[in-house]
């Protein structure tokens, strides 16, 4: 909701206050690398982090029930060594987040989401080196990146916005 410069984000777990770009055409996120146990500051107070886990039967039964959020929170099925960026959407990006039955534009997951266009403006994408979309919060992870039955070792991504009100 808007609130003058800023806007007000209200979800099931919290309310937190998001200062408004003043153009919500420019991309705020430049480019940055999400090292190995690395973390990564966005330019809306939000913090986003990567961690490497082991996945025991109790976390895969976690993942596989839905209960991971993914406004926060992503499980991938990737080596903990694998190079991945941190950018904004950019038009024609394209992915099939798990659970889609095929891929379309990023927008378009953004406009079916009701993710409004300020606020698309702010999430990070996750990519790989080659340039294929890891993540995004608010969207399920991509299908190729899933956790699978045989997975052991994975990458934890979380996504915390600024502090709550």
């Amino acid at each position: 909701m808007s609130a003058g410069p800023a806007f007000i984000r209200i979800s099931a777990e919290q309310i937190s206050i998001a200062s408004a770009l003043v153009n919500s055409s420019i991309n705020p996120i430049s480019n940055s690398a999400l090292t190995v146990e690395g973390l990564v500051y966005l330019p809306n107070g939000a913090r986003l982090s990567r961690s490497a886990v082991i996945i025991d039967s109790q976390l895969r039964d976690l993942v596989f029930s839905g209960a991971v959020n993914p406004n926060f929170e992503a499980y991938l099925g990737l080596d903990h060594d694998t190079s991945l960026q941190v950018r904004g959407w950019l038009p024609g990006d394209r992915y099939t987040p798990i659970g889609a039955p095929g891929s379309k534009k990023l927008k378009d997951w953004f406009i079916d989401r009701k993710i409004s266009k300020m606020e698309r403006n702010q999430l990070p994408v996750v990519t790989t080196a080659h340039k294929g979309i890891v993540w995004v919060p608010g969207l399920p992870p991509a299908k190729e990146f899933r956790i699978t039955k045989q997975t052991i070792q994975a990458l934890r991504l979380t996504y915390q916005t600024s502090d709550p009100i």
